[in-house]
């Protein structure tokens, strides 16, 4: 699977960003996020970021690659930190206390750097930059986090229900029915799955 191919089923810019590998098989995990290129490939995939900025972006990490690889760590260190926060408030229970703190922390990161800008009649942070940062990439993922977590229905944070697939989304069906990270996937895996086992049930019941 090349990156082109990972679809966007989260709903949350944060859920993408934390779905942002794949379950290829039992035990092996395919990341689409392996550097510090790879996060801004991942970021013009979502449209984070547009040919422009990630031009001067890579062109910045090639002249650091030090602080690029900082970021990069970061990076990471930020998704693990959305998966245990997000993993916890899908299974209704509190999240790790570590999780949020890291959260937390790349938040007054962003505070440090993004404005309050006008939008209509109301103002929002505005999480670009006037000049090139190598972490700017980072604040609008913190945003939708703090955002989520703030505002949103947590009752919608679900985990997808096929076995083995670890994929998270906000189910916005009209009464949070939505079992499956995609219908087309996962949900007719599952279905396929269920229909093999009441077919191996009704032959063995026949056997006997």
């Amino acid at each position: 699977m090349e990156l082109k191919d990972l679809r966007l089923l989260g709903g949350k810019l944060c859920i993408d960003y934390a779905n942002s590998f794949d379950n290829v098989a039992p035990g092996e995990r395919l990341d689409f996020i392996t550097s510090y290129a790879w996060l801004l490939r991942w970021c013009r995939h979502v449209g984070l970021t547009d040919e422009h900025d990630a031009l001067a972006l890579d062109e910045l990490a090639r002249a650091d690659p030090d602080a690029a690889s900082r970021v990069y760590e970061r990076a990471i260190e930020l998704r693990a930190a959305l998966r245990g926060v997000l993993h916890a408030v899908a299974e209704q229970r509190p999240a790790p206390p570590d999780a949020l703190q890291a959260v937390q922390a790349e938040y007054r990161r962003a505070l440090d750097a993004i404005t309050l800008t006008p939008n209509g009649n109301r103002y929002q942070w505005d999480a670009h930059s006037t000049y090139p940062r190598l972490d700017q990439i980072l604040w609008p993922i913190t945003l939708s986090a703090l955002d989520l977590l703030m505002r949103d229905d947590l009752r919608r944070v679900k985990l997808c229900a096929s076995h083995g697939c670890g994929w998270l989304f906000y189910d916005q069906s009209k009464n949070r029915s939505r079992r499956w990270c995609s219908m087309e996937g996962c949900g007719s895996e599952e279905k396929l799955r269920r229909h093999y086992r009441k077919r191996k049930a009704a032959a063995q019941q026949g056997s006997s």
